[in-house]
């Protein structure tokens, strides 16, 4: 399951950083450390375009929860 997670996690950011659009989908982290198992992919939406989004994912079958509401944290704050 770990390695399962992982690839999975690796494979949404190379998908992102090649579609040119991870500064309009700004991923939270910007790689896994060694034997970090990740749960999901959180990612910043900036300029109020999260519903947009969530709604499209939602569309095409792709669950997409909001897990922290943050909008006082500029995306220029998000961790590297």
């Amino acid at each position: 399951i770990a390695s399962r997670r992982r690839e999975n996690w690796l494979a949404l950011l190379e998908a992102l950083m090649a579609s040119g659009l991870s500064s309009v989908v700004v991923p939270v982290f910007r790689g896994l450390v060694e034997d970090e198992v990740p749960l999901g992919f959180p990612v910043i939406l900036p300029d109020g375009r999260r519903d947009a989004v969530r709604s499209s994912l939602r569309n095409v079958g792709v669950y997409c929860p909001v897990h922290w509401d943050l909008p006082h944290v500029p995306v220029e704050s998000a961790p590297a």
